[in-house]
Order: C-alpha cells, then structure tokens, then sequence
C-alpha cells in the first residue's frame, strides 16, 4: 500500500491484484458494523485490526482472497460508513 495515500484520504479502500487480497484503512474510525457486513457476505475471509478491516494479511495469513471487486467494496463502504469512536 502506499503510505501517501493513506495520509491523504480518511478511509482508503485498496486491492493487492496479485493476491486479490484487500484492505480498508482508515484513521482509528468504527468498523464495527462494516466488518459484519463483509464477514456476512464472506465469512471467515474479513477481520477488524485497530480501525482497519482487512482480508488477509500478516496476522492472517491463509485466508481466502475477497471474490468482491474494489468497485464493490467501495459501494459497501458508502452504505455502511466507518464511524467516529464514541468518546467516554
């Protein structure tokens, strides 16, 4: 991923197109009900890490690469939108 890009943009939607892998990062948001959402659709395959939810990855390696296209994932990201975090 490149690291400009995701100091640029509050959530950064992005598909590696040699694994097929993907990942949603954003800046410490909510994405609670966004990983649902996801894992609904492919169970086993999404995972939240720190306000990032990924397919695949270091912690998860073995995981099945995403069948939803980066088109897809965008329109998924604009119907459930990461949130800011409560404050307590």
């Amino acid at each position: 991923m490149n690291r400009a890009a995701m100091f640029k943009y509050d959530i950064l939607v992005a598909k590696n197109p040699e694994t097929g892998h993907a990942l949603i990062a954003t800046h410490g948001l909510n994405t609670n009900h966004l990983t649902t959402v996801l894992g609904r659709k492919e169970p086993g395959r999404w995972f939240e890490i720190l306000g990032w939810v990924v397919n695949g990855g270091l912690r998860n390696r073995g995981i099945e690469p995403t069948a939803l296209s980066t088109e897809e994932l965008v329109e998924i990201v604009k119907r459930f939108p990461p949130q800011i975090l409560a404050k307590k």
